[in-house]
């Protein structure tokens, strides 16, 4: 019986080299879907905070007869010092950069950004004598997908 050999226990080199390429390729599909879903969760985030300043802005409208200017309140989670006073400041984010712009200070339409880098989304409102008109789906520029 001692000449006997014992099957030698544990995987081959082969085995584990097919267990390595199936994880490989596994992780090759799960990172580019990992990377667009937190893309589109930074989206959605712009998306809440526009509709939150949509709705603050139009209540401004329907109390005053006209959009705020962007005169000079500064916010936290906003890029520009040109907040209009009298709208709720948007929440800080660690993604985003928001700007209500001066330059669409008119009284009766104003725009929205949202900035990261090279990606800018911007919202449109218009108020008539019928309710805000806003552009849907926004804006964008850069390589969000929007």
């Amino acid at each position: 019986m001692r000449g006997r050999l014992r099957k030698a226990q544990g995987f081959t080199l082969i085995e584990l080299g097919i267990v390595l390429a199936i994880i490989a390729i596994l992780v090759a599909i799960a990172i580019p879907t990992y990377n667009t879903m937190v893309l589109h969760s930074h989206e959605t985030e712009a998306e809440q905070v526009w509709s939150q300043v949509e709705t603050e802005m139009w209540s401004y409208y329907q109390q005053n007869g006209n959009y705020p200017a962007a005169n000079g309140q500064t916010c936290a989670g906003a890029g520009s010092p040109n907040w209009p006073a009298g709208v709720d400041c948007p929440p800080t984010s660690t993604y985003w950069t928001y700007a209500i712009p001066s330059s669409s200070d008119t009284g009766s339409a104003y725009s929205f950004t949202a900035t990261h880098g090279s990606v800018v989304g911007s919202w449109d409102a218009t108020a008539a004598a019928t309710g805000q008109t806003v552009t849907s789906p926004p804006s964008s520029t850069g390589s969000s997908g929007w």
